[in-house]
Parts: C-alpha cells; structure tokens; sequence
C-alpha cells in the first residue's frame, strides 16, 4: 500500500475542512490533500503520514455514466446489498479478501447509502489493509466514498473515515 500511496503526495496542501465547487468535507486532522490529481473524476484524494509511510487515505470520486440516469438510489442500494459476487470482484486486486460489513448506511447529509467494509492483501506488495466503500446515487451520478488503512490503524481511522463523510456536502 505504501508504494501505491507515495505518488500521492508530490505536491501537498495541509488543509482540515476543504472545499471544491462540487463539494464540501471536512478532513480528520493529519490529512494532507493531493493537489496534483489529474483525473477529473476524483472530487477530493488526501492521506494520512506516519512518520515516512502514508498509513491512511480518503478519496472522494463519481462515475457519470449514462445509467446513473435510469438508476435511483434505492434500486442501487438494493442490488449492491444483494450483490453475490463482491468477495470475488474484490479478488481481483486483493489476495485473502474477508468482508467484514456490506449494509446500508445513513449519511446525514446524503441519507441511505451502500456501505462495504473490507480486508485483503495487495498484490504487488502484499501489505494488508482494510477499506471502508460508501456508494449512493445522487444527481444522476454514483459518488464513491472511500476510507482505506493499514490493518493496525484501521479501528481509529474507521471512525474518523465516518465523522468526516457525515460532513460531506455535495
């Protein structure tokens, strides 16, 4: 992870609330905010160091895709809730996947969203660590909230990865 999570921050800002014209969050303190993203589907990437490692890291993003326009977020939340092939799909970037939490979640800001929480072994490097997914379709568009974090740290940084998306504002 920490080889995948380096490149984040070339060029850093420190920022604890932080705002975008799409949205609007505020940061667990200690997050460093990549300014340098290129891809224009990422609304917010920031990181977490611990002394020369990046131990955890937020990312905000959306996919605009044409079915995000027939989809409610309802219909969503109930296909990802029954989805069967989660683990599997997982597999495919991850060695050792364990699911630990695939529920719905409210967000205050947001309301009912698709929450997935989840270990595994990266490939390339095989650290293990613990992600948290929120999903949810809003304004024809499915935003992908995601919390991840070296195994260790991941208790504290769970709640942290909450309280700041219960602050997100689209």
């Amino acid at each position: 992870m920490n080889k995948l999570l380096i490149s984040f921050y070339f060029i850093l800002i420190c920022s604890y609330g932080w705002a975008q014209s799409d949205i609007k969050i505020d940061l667990p303190d200690g997050y460093i905010i990549d300014s340098n993203k290129n891809d224009k589907y990422v609304l917010l990437s920031a990181s977490k160091i611990k002394g020369d490692i990046i131990s955890a890291s937020i990312e905000i993003k959306f996919s605009d895709d044409w079915s995000f326009t027939i989809l409610e977020n309802e219909e969503y939340l109930s296909q990802m809730l029954n989805n069967k092939q989660i683990e599997s799909q997982l597999s495919m970037g991850y060695d050792n996947v364990k699911v630990h939490q695939k529920k719905i979640f409210y967000l205050k800001s947001v309301g009912d969203c698709f929450l997935l929480n989840y270990s595994g072994n990266v490939y390339n490097n095989d650290v293990r660590i613990s992600s948290l997914v929120i999903q949810f379709i809003k304004n024809n568009r499915l935003y992908t909230l995601s919390g991840v974090s070296t195994v260790e740290d991941f208790s504290s940084n769970f709640k942290d990865f909450l309280k700041s998306f219960d602050t997100l504002v689209l």
